[in-house]
């Protein structure tokens, strides 16, 4: 089936090439010219891999066989991101491989043929990389979210909540703060009282257990330590 290019190929790489001259992000870059970053991350992408010739929309798709697009869904399953696939094989997008990576979860899925709901209630611990890995994956298109919770063994609501952290604040967003103290700047005055009476006491501890032991010792009379005597 043909598709209708929306865009030139000049305009593209005309996008392209002022961008790569300038300083700005991709994020800022596309707004400003009223695209998604998406868009424009995909005309970067196929620009750095095929050059000019990338950006030309063609007018059919080329055909793949089997051993090839399941070689490339190993090699990404294996670690390998879409990117570097992307420029190894000279694909023409991300998304290609996304799709097919889908396709084979969804037919890896059906053939398990589960006999029963798996029990996410108490969803796995994960660490900060997975958490990245993960919502990155969706973000590429690799995985639904359903999907992603059901290869990593997760919830839904996690892998939704990790989508949306790591969209808005980065890696840094998944770091799991729970059970930590709070930073000293997000601290209020109650808590900075609080935290330092808790200091107090812990060393008020920590000298009644040493002022313990010295007496023990024979050495700590009436508040005072007391030398030995040599003979």
């Amino acid at each position: 089936m043909s598709r209708k290019p929306t865009y030139s190929a000049e305009f593209k790489a005309d996008l392209v090439l002022e961008y790569l001259s300038s300083t700005e992000s991709v994020r800022g870059f596309a707004h400003r010219n009223h695209l998604s970053e998406w868009t424009f991350q995909k005309w970067l992408d196929k620009w750095r891999v095929h050059g000019f010739s990338g950006l030309i929309t063609k007018e059919s798709n080329t055909s793949y066989s089997k051993e090839f697009k399941r070689t490339v869904v190993t090699e990404h399953l294996s670690g390998k991101s879409l990117r570097v696939l992307m420029a190894e094989y000279k694909l023409q997008s991300t998304s290609l491989i996304s799709s097919w990576v889908r396709q084979y979860n969804k037919a890896k899925n059906t053939a398990e043929k589960p006999t029963r709901k798996r029990d996410r209630t108490l969803a796995r611990k994960t660490t900060q990389n997975e958490r990245v890995k993960i919502a990155q994956q969706v973000i590429d298109g690799v995985y639904g979210y359903q999907e992603a919770a059901d290869a990593y063994n997760v919830t839904y609501q996690m892998v939704y909540g990790w989508v949306r952290k790591l969209k808005a604040g980065g890696p840094e967003a998944l770091v799991d703060r729970r059970g930590k103290a709070k930073e000293v700047a997000e601290q209020s005055a109650e808590d900075k009282l609080k935290q330092e009476n808790r200091e107090l006491r812990k060393r008020v501890r920590e000298l009644e257990v040493a002022e313990a032991l010295l007496k023990k010792s024979g050495k700590f009379n009436e508040g005072r330590i007391v030398k030995p005597v040599s003979s």
